[in-house]
């Protein structure tokens, strides 16, 4: 894993030490997801906490994604400052990784508009046949106007993101990229960015030769019937998930996209692609190291799988020794809080929408330390107006709580979300054994004294009577 971490990284970077280091990050983080676990209740209302096991093929690619933006930011700005040179292969590559890393952050439905109303033109009316082909039962139906409301969050991203290298126009009364001409001569790149994007896991799932759009269902994208009663909500719930991977993957894998569109008689991807123009030449310049060759990238060396090992390894010994007094709450790279077990214990905060990682640091004498991480979904078929909660073990038994409240808007759509921090240091899970055992000698000495005394008292009247 960390060495496809170290491969999507370069891909994006293009630049061996940059990437290096946002593969040990990525290690790091998954190694440390062990420590996360999530609330459940049974059937008689008690809570019950189980380790949560996510996908980690999924969770590797969402991560490299997020922890490249910092590498990406500062090269795009010594691009500005006339430092580094950036093309348009390059360009290219960021912008559909925003548009998938959109996608993964929300749904099925985000990751559809992405694909076929943003980086390709599809039309509404074919975008919605392939979603009642992804999502069978109907829950997830929208209608004309929350496609162009997904479209327009979606393009107003990337603009942001791409400041002025690009240049959005209005055509037809919607607003789109000013694109390039020759656009479908570079569907061998798309095709190349979109599965190197793809999680490894789940894996394709089979699709028919054939279908009736208004009949047929694909198994694969079909949610099972809980076979509990009793979980029946939570069992929906976690299998609603797993088919959505599947769902994700089957869009953003271009073999398995292109076997969906054919089903549905559409025209094929090359003849729709759309990608912007950068205007790249009015700016920068050609100083700084040359583009790597993204087809020919090399192996990790025995020196730069050292290295990692050796980073991973003090990572983990600096946590050991770690005097854990404060935490430092972290959104998406912007630290909006401390939790402290001698000060502020709890802390209440607001997240908006695409809020994508809640990420939990403390301090030592070398510097800034990770400790954990919780990824956000925004998926409005599994998020509820109920808290989720979670928690999340450190050594010293402390711990920190925390809560995720998703709120939605009059459409449905998860717009803001609150989040309750609460941190502690948790009893030892001696302490209960240890009590009841202590109650039950305690117990069973009295019991033993006043069975002793209630003898001792009968001898004496016994005798008493014999005398």
């Amino acid at each position: 894993m960390c060495e496809r971490a170290y491969y999507l990284a370069l891909y994006i970077l293009g630049d061996f030490e940059l990437a290096e280091r946002v593969a040990t990050k990525v290690a790091d983080t998954l190694d440390s997801q062990y420590q996360l676990e999530r609330e459940r209740r049974n059937s008689f209302n008690s809570v019950i906490w189980y380790k949560i096991c996510p996908n980690k093929d999924f969770m590797l690619n969402r991560l490299t994604f997020i922890y490249t933006c910092a590498g990406e930011q500062q090269q795009e700005q010594a691009y500005w400052n006339g430092q580094r040179h950036l093309d348009e292969e390059t360009m290219t590559i960021r912008f559909i990784k925003e548009i998938i890393d959109h996608g993964f952050t929300h749904n099925t439905f985000h990751l559809l508009v992405g694909r076929l109303r943003v980086l390709f033109n599809y039309s509404t009316r074919e975008s919605q046949q392939l979603y009642d082909i992804l999502v069978p039962d109907g829950t997830g139906g929208r209608d004309a106007d929350a496609y162009r409301r997904s479209k327009k969050r979606l393009i107003d991203r990337l603009e942001k993101r791409l400041n002025e290298l690009v240049q959005v126009v209005n055509v037809h009364g919607e607003n789109r990229f000013l694109k390039r001409e020759d656009a479908g001569d570079k569907i061998w790149l798309v095709e190349e960015c979109l599965n190197n994007f793809t999680p490894l896991n789940p894996r394709c799932p089979n699709l028919p030769d054939k279908i009736n759009s208004t009949t047929d269902v694909i198994g694969a994208f079909e949610s099972q019937t809980p076979t509990h009663p009793q979980t029946a909500s939570r069992e929906r719930k976690e299998e609603e998930h797993t088919v959505e991977l599947v769902r994700m993957h089957a869009l953003t894998h271009p073999p398995c996209a292109s076997n969906l569109i054919g089903l549905l008689e559409m025209p094929q991807p090359e003849q729709r692609l759309e990608l912007p123009v950068f205007f790249l030449s009015q700016h920068g310049g050609g100083i700084g190291p040359p583009p790597i060759d993204r087809r020919n990238m090399p192996a990790l060396s025995p020196d730069q799988k050292k290295r990692m090992q050796l980073a991973l390894r003090q990572l983990q010994e600096r946590r050991d020794k770690l005097s854990l007094n404060e935490v430092t709450v972290v959104l998406d790279d912007v630290e909006r809080g401390a939790l402290r077990l001698d000060g502020c214990r709890k802390i209440q905060m607001e997240l908006e929408a695409g809020t994508r990682i809640i990420e939990f640091r403390s301090r030592d004498e070398f510097g800034s330390l990770p400790l954990g991480v919780h990824l956000l979904s925004w998926n409005r078929e599994l998020v509820t107006g109920k808290p989720e909660v979670y928690r999340m073990s450190f050594k010293g038994r402390r711990q920190i709580a925390f809560s995720i409240t998703y709120l939605k808007d009059a459409d449905g759509e998860p717009t803001r979300a609150r989040i309750d921090l609460a941190y502690s240091k948790a009893r030892s899970k001696w302490i209960l054994p240890f009590a009841a055992g202590a109650f039950l000698l305690t117990a069973a000495a009295s019991a033993s004294f006043i069975y002793y005394r209630y003898n001792k008292r009968v001898s004496l009247n016994d005798q008493a009577t014999l005398h």
